[in-house]
């Protein structure tokens, strides 16, 4: 019988990562290195249950709460994925890594930021 490796072990090169392996059996949630982020877009790793593979979504942080003086995301957090019905809130969630956040690859500026003046 084939053991599947553990987390640490997974090899990540392999073609159908993330989606051959099971999370943790307990409840995980990885932040990204130097804290969350408010109203911040983030690339995860994500399962709904001990049961369901981990896949990929998209993650939007929302607000900031929580009992760690507002590091922890809270209202208004949304994940998506082409393959859930409707975006899913982190409370409902089994496993969350973050992969990378995609406010890095593509800036975002909200409508009350001021534009940057290109002409000096």
């Amino acid at each position: 019988m084939k053991i599947k490796p553990t987390l640490a072990e997974f090899d990540t090169s392999d073609p159908n990562y993330p989606h051959n392996f099971m999370p943790p059996a307990k409840r995980t949630i990885i932040a990204p290195e130097g804290g969350w982020k408010r109203q911040a877009y983030y690339a995860v790793e994500v399962s709904v249950s001990r049961t369901n593979p981990v896949h990929r979504a998209i993650f939007y942080t929302g607000f900031l709460n929580g009992n760690n003086e507002g590091t922890e995301p809270g209202g208004y957090n949304a994940i998506w994925n082409p393959i859930y019905e409707q975006p899913m809130k982190i409370g409902f969630i089994h496993y969350l890594k973050v992969v990378g956040q995609i406010d890095t690859v593509f800036p975002m500026k909200m409508r009350h930021e001021k534009e940057e003046d290109d002409e000096g």
